[in-house]
């Protein structure tokens, strides 16, 4: 059965097997923006390095590890039994604001979505701090788009953004991923099997010789960032080693969707209110065209108290 699926995957890309890996560019590259696109487009994903100063990655470090203590493990395989989540980062810390909301990802998010913040707004989903505990086994192979039931939607629904927080290396549970799986045929990724995650093609333990053939682990020093498709197969690796290995994965969905975490009730308006303006639209304060999320008729901008200097104005 995996060797047939091989024979679909080479029929797809009409292209002899070619050992996958991920491209790769530097923060101080050159037509960034245009290299960030290219990738995305022909394989789906890439890694930045060099993004966040030492300064800002121990800030995050120190923060969101301190926050991590008082939380329990997860609750199921999917969470990570040894493995922490922070949830409804917004409320709890600030320490995360810029690079939710960084230019140069906020870029390659609109070239995935193929429309600007501006005109169609998309909304941060699951923003969520994750620390692989040591033990941690590798998480199933899934498509993040998985959760939206439109299998006849052509357009990207999911962008996913992972922030190495820690250096994430093969060993301590760098994120397995699929490049180019964005391109396979939605019934091979699921076989006809509707509900999340999608995992029907792959082994749950990373070994079969599909996945040995088609993934490689998304290494990289901390400070870099890796955003890929959401139409793009992937999983958390296992954490071989005896240390925790930290990232902060935002998540973002077309305006349209609804998110995984519901940031209206999570983040308290009045904490809304001092955000900047583009962060309080990915959270939700917006109006996606034509008239999708108002309030009482109105842009819910206009039921956010007024707070010091950053006072909610359309």
């Amino acid at each position: 059965l995996q060797f047939l699926y091989f024979i679909v995957f080479l029929f797809q890309s009409n292209m002899p097997y070619v050992k996958p890996r991920i491209p790769r560019v530097d923060f101080s590259d050159s037509d960034l923006d245009e290299k960030i696109a290219r990738a995305l487009d022909l394989d789906g994903l890439v890694c930045i390095s060099n993004v966040l100063t030492p300064e800002k990655v121990q800030e995050i470090k120190e923060e969101v590890n301190g926050i991590l203590e008082k939380q329990n493990h997860g609750r199921n395989t999917f969470e990570g039994r040894s493995t922490k989540r922070l949830y409804g980062i917004f409320r709890k810390t600030r320490v995360c604001d810029d690079i939710a909301t960084h230019p140069t990802v906020l870029k390659a998010i609109e070239h995935c979505f193929g429309a600007t913040q501006e005109k169609e707004p998309f909304l941060l989903s699951a923003p969520t701090g994750i620390s692989i505990g040591p033990g941690e086994k590798a998480q199933e192979i899934h498509v993040d788009e998985g959760k939206y039931p439109l299998p006849h939607i052509k357009q990207e629904l999911v962008v996913q953004v992972m922030w190495a927080i820690d250096d994430f290396t093969k060993e301590n549970g760098a994120t397995v991923m699929f490049p180019k799986s964005h391109t396979w045929p939605t019934e091979v990724k699921t076989l006809g099997d509707k509900k999340p995650p999608f995992t029907n093609v792959f082994s749950k333990d990373h070994n079969s010789w599909l996945v040995d053939h088609n993934c490689c682990p998304a290494t990289m020093s901390s400070g870099s960032v890796l955003i890929f498709r959401g139409s793009l197969a992937h999983g958390g690796g296992a954490n071989k080693t005896d240390k925790n290995r930290l990232g902060v994965a935002m998540e973002y969905v077309r305006g349209f969707l609804r998110p995984q975490e519901n940031q209206c009730l999570v983040v308290p308006p009045e904490v809304v209110a001092t955000l900047s303006p583009k962060h309080q639209s990915l959270l939700g304060y917006n109006i996606y065209p034509p008239f999708m999320g108002y309030v009482d008729g109105r842009n819910p901008k206009k039921y956010l108290p007024m707070v010091g200097d950053n006072k909610s104005k359309l």
